[in-house]
C-alpha cells in the first residue's frame, strides 16, 4: 500500500534548501537520514506546479541502488510518472549512468546519487554535456569532494543533528588479522589490487575473528545474527565463502562473477539469507535496518569509507544493538586502522564533515585517551586482547561522540582532543614541530609567483603544504592558466595542417582526442583524404569477408576496418566473424602464462591476460615458473629496432606495445627507416 510522504523537522530545511535558486546543490545529509525521501517529496512539488518538466536520476552503478530508489518511489503516492525505460515517456527516468547511450531527451532537472563517487566521473560528465539540466541535485553523506569548491552550494545535515533515539547503539572492534597490509597501501589509502589473499592468511584472520563475535555475545551454538562481511576483491570473498562452509555457517556469495543483477543483495535484505559476502556492495546507500553485524575485511583506511560502511548498522531505533567489526592490518603499530575509524566516528558531528577535504587528513582533530603516549600504548598490559588503543571500548559509541564532542570546551581528565598530525608524531612517525601556516599566509607567498610549476621549484616547501591541506586551488586563483583548452576552432586550425588522419593522430593526438569527444571529428577531417569518402559499406563487406576474425581484418586492412567503424557499420560487416571473448579464469591464466619464461614476455605476447591476472591477485602464482633475472637487459640496434617494428602496422601500436624499443629508434634517428613498410592511408 502506497503511503504520502511526511517530513520529519529538518527534513524542511533540506527541502527549503533544494528550492535555492542555483545551479548546483549538494545535499549532504548523513545515512539514514532520508535524503531519497526528501528528493521525492521536492520532485512531487515541482511537479504540482508544472507538469511539463523532464527529471532525470542517476543512481550509483550498480543495480541495488537503482532498484532501491524505484522500491521508495513504488512505497509512495506522487503526483508524477515514473520509468527506468528511457524509452517511455514519462515525467522521470531513473537510469545508471552506464546507460548513457539510452538517453535521448534533454532534462530540466538532473539528480546525481551518491555524487562523491560519481559525480566527476568522465560517464556523468558526458550525460550532463548531453542533456544539459538547468538544475543539478547532488545527493551524498560523504561531501569532502565538493568542499572548498565555489561551484557548489551545501547543505550539511550529520548524525549529531539527528534525535539520539532514532540511531542504534554501535560498538566498534578493532581485530588484527594476519594480512601484511603495511606499506600496501595505495594514495587513496586503499589496500593495493596487487596484494595477495592467500588461504592461510584468510583461514587464521577469520578464526579470530568469529571466534571472537561468538565470544562476544557469549553464543555457545555456532550462529550469528544477520551479518554484512565485506571484502577487498574477489579471490578473498571465495576464501571467506569456502571458509564459512567448512565452519559451518551458512552464506551466500555477491560478486560480479556470480551475481550481475544483484539478485542475492535483494534476497539479503529481504531476510533470506543471513550471511552475505560482498565485493564492493552494499557499502553504499544499502538500507536494511534488520542488519546486526558488519565485518570489514577490506583493509581500507579511508575515513570516507569506513565512515559510510559503519552507517549500514546505524538504521534503527535506539534500543537495538549493532556491531561494525574492522580487520587491521598484522602488527599495525602505527594504529593506522584505529586512526581512520577516529576520524570517521568523528564525521558524525557537523563541524567535522564539513570540513574534511579528504585531503588534510593530518589536521583533523580524534578523541584519545587523556594519558596517551607512546609508551602507554606499547605496555601490552594496559589492554585486553583485541580491545582498542585509541577508540573507547563502549557498546554506544555514536552517543559517546556525541556528548564528547558537544562537551569540547570541559576538560573531563579522561580524554582530549588532538590533531592526527601530533597523534603520528607521538608514535615516532612523524616530525613533532612543523611551522604553521595559515590560509592568508600562504595566500600572499603565492602571489610572488606566475605559476604553480615555478612556485612548486623554488618554494617547494609552502607548495607542499598548501597542497597537502587542500589549499592549492585558493592559493593559485591568481596564476595563468597554463592547460590547454581545446575549441572547435583550435581543433580545425590544428587538423588543417595534415593531409590525412593518421598524419594529424601522431602530430597532435590531444586535438584529435578533443574533438573526438566534443563531437568535432568529422567537422575537423573534412578537407583531409578521409576514410569516410573512399570506403561504403559494400566495399567494407566486401573485405571483411576475406577474414574470420575481427583483429586478422584490422592487420590486414586497416583503412577499410576503421572506416566500418567511424560509419556505424562494423557489427553488420563482422557478423560472420567468431566471437573471440575470452573468460580469464586462474587456470586460464595459468596456461597462458605457462608459454612464456619471463613477466616482460607475459605482459607483451598476452597484456589482457596478464592485465586480469594482476587485477585478480594471480599473477604471482601464474609466474611461479618464470625466470627472475634483473640483470637482463635488452640492446637495441638498427636490425633489432626494424625486426620489431616489423610485428605492428602503425607507429602507436609500437610505442604502445614496446616502449624500449621504440624510444631507442627515435633517439637514433632510425624511425623513418624501421616504419617503410607501415602502411599509408589512401
Amino acid at each position: 500500500m502506497k503511503t504520502d510522504i511526511i517530513l520529519r523537522d529538518y527534513q524542511h530545511d533540506c527541502l527549503q534548501f533544494l528550492e535555492t535558486d542555483f545551479e548546483k546543490l549538494v545535499l549532504a545529509m548523513c545515512p539514514s537520514s532520508g535524503k531519497t525521501e526528501t528528493v521525492i517529496y521536492y520532485i512531487d512539488q515541482l511537479f504540482k506546479n508544472n507538469n511539463n518538466l523532464k527529471v532525470l536520476i542517476l543512481p550509483h552503478s550498480t543495480n541495488v541502488l537503482l532498484n532501491n530508489f524505484y522500491d521508495r518511489l513504488e512505497e509512495r503516492n506522487v503526483e508524477f510518472t515514473y520509468s527506468t525505460n528511457t524509452s517511455v515517456d514519462c515525467n522521470v527516468h531513473i537510469l545508471l549512468p552506464q546507460n548513457k547511450n539510452k538517453i535521448n531527451d534533454k532534462y530540466d532537472l538532473l539528480i546525481v546519487d551518491e555524487a562523491h563517487e560519481n559525480y566527476f566521473a568522465k560517464t556523468v560528465q558526458n550525460i550532463i554535456s548531453k542533456t544539459n539540466p538547468k538544475k543539478q541535485i547532488l545527493l551524498t553523506g560523504t561531501p569532502y569532494q565538493f568542499i572548498g569548491k565555489d561551484d557548489f552550494k551545501i547543505h550539511f545535515l550529520s548524525f549529531n543533528e539527528l534525535n539520539k533515539n532514532t540511531i542504534p547503539k554501535l560498538r566498534v572492534d578493532i581485530i588484527e588479522s594476519n594480512y601484511n597490509w603495511n606499506g600496501n597501501y595505495n594514495k587513496l589509502k586503499e589496500v593495493k589490487k596487487a596484494f595477495n589473499f592467500n588461504d592461510v592468511d584468510t583461514k587464521a584472520t577469520l578464526d579470530k575473528t568469529f571466534q571472537f563475535i561468538l565470544n562476544r555475545n557469549n553464543i555457545k551454538k555456532k550462529e550469528v545474527s544477520k551479518t554484512l562481511v565485506i571484502c577487498n576483491n574477489i579471490k578473498q570473498s571465495e576464501l571467506v565463502k569456502k571458509y564459512l562452509d567448512v565452519f559451518g555457517l551458512s552464506s551466500v556469495l555477491s560478486n560480479s562473477k556470480n551475481d550481475a543483477k544483484s539478485l542475492l543483495i535483494q534476497d539479503f535484505k529481504r531476510n533470506k539469507i543471513n550471511i552475505l559476502i560482498v565485493v564492493n556492495r552494499a557499502r553504499l546507500g544499502y538500507d536494511d535496518i534488520d542488519l546486526i553485524n558488519l565485518i570489514d575485511m577490506s583493509g581500507t583506511l579511508n575515513p570516507n569509507l569506513i565512515y559510510q560502511m559503519m552507517a549500514r548498522v546505524l538504521r534503527g531505533a535506539n534500543n537495538v544493538q549493532k556491531y561494525y567489526v574492522r580487520l587491521t592490518s598484522k602488527k599495525d603499530d602505527s594504529l593506522n586502522s584505529e586512526i581512520a575509524t577516529n576520524l570517521a566516528l568523528m564525521l558524525t558531528d557537523k563541524s567535522y564533515i564539513s570540513s574534511f577535504n579528504g585531503k588534510n587528513f593530518d589536521l583533523q582533530t580524534i578523541i584519545v585517551p587523556n594519558n596517551f603516549s607512546k609508551k602507554y600504548i606499547r605496555t601490552s598490559s594496559n589492554f585486553l586482547k583485541n580491545s582498542p588503543k585509541l577508540l573507547i571500548d563502549t557498546y554506544d559509541i555514536i552517543s559517546f561522540y556525541r556528548d564528547t564532542i558537544s562537551d569540547m570546551d570541559k576538560e573531563n581528565g579522561v580524554y582530549k582532543f588532538c590533531k592526527i598530525k601530533d597523534v603520528l608524531a607521538e608514535l615516532g612517525l612523524k616530525k613533532k614541530f612543523v611551522e604553521e601556516k595559515s590560509l592568508e599566509e600562504l595566500k600572499k607567498i603565492a602571489l610572488n609567483y606566475t605559476g604553480r610549476f615555478e612556485w612548486q621549484k623554488k618554494d617547494t616547501k609552502n607548495y607542499s603544504y598548501a597542497k597537502n591541506r587542500g589549499w592549492l586551488d585558493e592559493c593559485c586563483k591568481h596564476m595563468k592558466q597554463l592547460r590547454r583548452v581545446y575549441t572547435l576552432e583550435s581543433c580545425k586550425e590544428s587538423a588543417s595542417k595534415y593531409k590525412t588522419i593518421r598524419d594529424w593522430d601522431n602530430a597532435d593526438t590531444n586535438s584529435v582526442c578533443a574533438s573526438r569527444r566534443n563531437g568535432w571529428y568529422k567537422e575537423c577531417i573534412a578537407h583531409m583524404d578521409s576514410l569516410l569518402v573512399f570506403r561504403t559499406l559494400e566495399q567494407c563487406k566486401e573485405s571483411a569477408s576475406k577474414y574470420t576474425l575481427k583483429e586478422d581484418w584490422k592487420r590486414a586492412d586497416y583503412n577499410t576496418y576503421q572506416s566500418s567503424r567511424m560509419n556505424g557499420w562494423y557489427e553488420e560487416c563482422t557478423a560472420h566473424m567468431k566471437n573471440t571473448f575470452v573468460k580469464y579464469t586462474l587456470e586460464y591464466c595459468m596456461k597462458v602464462a605457462s608459454k612464456y619464461t619471463s613477466s616482460a614476455e607475459f605482459y607483451k605476447s598476452d597484456y589482457n591476460c596478464f592485465q586480469r591476472a594482476y587485477m585478480n591477485g594471480w599473477l604471482e602464482e601464474c609466474r611461479k615458473h618464470m625466470i627472475i633475472n634483473h640483470q637482463y637487459r635488452r640492446k637495441f640496434d638498427l636490425d633489432t629496432c626494424i625486426k620489431i617494428a616489423s610485428n605492428f602496422y602503425t607507429k602507436s601500436l609500437w610505442r604502445r606495445s614496446d616502449a624500449n624499443s621504440y624510444n631507442r629508434a627515435r633517439k637514433n634517428g632510425w624511425l623513418e627507416e624501421c616504419c617503410k613498410h607501415f602502411k599509408k592511408i589512401k
